[in-house]
């Protein structure tokens, strides 16, 4: 599969060749953030089995493009046995590192939370939700991360707790769009997302559906509805469904599709 996809540059393709390019498995996946501004592209990198030397490969990647990659080797140190995945996006001047499955980590990822605070500024609050997920995103020529961003899951039944957590973070009733991520087809499971940094805190909602060779059923027409690119990736599965309320109250929305995986027989990049 050729990494020729609009909005995705050969900076970026590089980029995610140069991570795929030993033996290991890997998925990559495809994301489009758009609504308030220009459709931006996020070409992803998820290792699917981590070795102990997929971390350093990662942040070599990202150190050979450019971006400086001080706080992440700080923030790896202090979760050292969460799962890493890398997007790139904005012409390959943009990255962000997620550090994933932060509910096996009960006793580390607050330090990294605080690490975070003390860098970024912004304290979490207390959330039903179980710690998924921080991230870090980066910009070639700033000695520092721009944002960090942490999510909670919740299961689907979670779903009524899920809003009303969101209502009393926002502090004010959630915008219609965001209420009607609840319609339409059933969610897999929940995401909520607080992200700190420039240019401001904003909320995000995610509705994830399941990992299946087929699209799960009305997931392709939500997403028309909400006016997503379809051309990124044509005859993909969606995977999830993203809708970010800006202080200003306006919207963003984000979508991703898994491209492919190298278990897929016979799958090159």
């Amino acid at each position: 599969m050729e990494l020729e996809i609009p909005g995705v540059t050969p900076q970026m393709a590089q980029v995610i060749r140069l991570l795929a390019s030993g033996s290991d498995p890997y998925e990559v996946g495809v994301a489009a953030d758009w609504g308030s501004g220009p459709v931006r592209v996020q070409l992803s990198y998820n290792p699917r089995r981590h070795l102990p030397s997929t971390r350093p490969a990662l942040v070599a990647a990202l150190g050979a493009s450019g971006f400086d990659v001080r706080t992440v080797h700080v923030l790896m140190q202090l979760l050292p046995k969460a799962s890493v995945v890398v997007g790139v996006e904005d012409e390959g001047r943009a990255a962000t590192l997620y550090l994933e499955e932060l509910q096996r980590l009960e006793k580390q990822w607050p330090q990294a939370v605080e690490a975070c605070t003390r860098l970024m500024g912004g304290r979490l609050p207390e959330v039903a939700g179980s710690p998924y997920i921080l991230a870090i995103d980066l910009k070639l020529g700033r000695a520092r991360p721009v944002a960090w961003k942490f999510y909670w899951s919740f299961l689907a039944e979670e779903e009524a707790v899920l809003f009303e957590t969101a209502a009393r973070l926002w502090g004010a009733p959630l915008p219609a769009a965001l209420q009607g991520l609840r319609r339409g087809c059933a969610a897999e499971a929940w995401m909520l997302q607080l992200r700190f940094g420039s240019p401001g805190k904003t909320l995000k909602i995610y509705k994830t559906w399941a990992y299946h060779p087929h699209a799960t059923p009305g997931a392709a027409e939500e997403l028309v509805a909400l006016g997503a690119p379809q051309q990124l990736a044509p005859g993909k599965a969606p995977t999830s469904v993203g809708i970010r309320v800006q202080a200003d109250g306006s919207l963003n929305y984000t979508a991703y599709w898994c491209l492919a995986r190298r278990e897929d027989a016979g799958h090159r990049l």
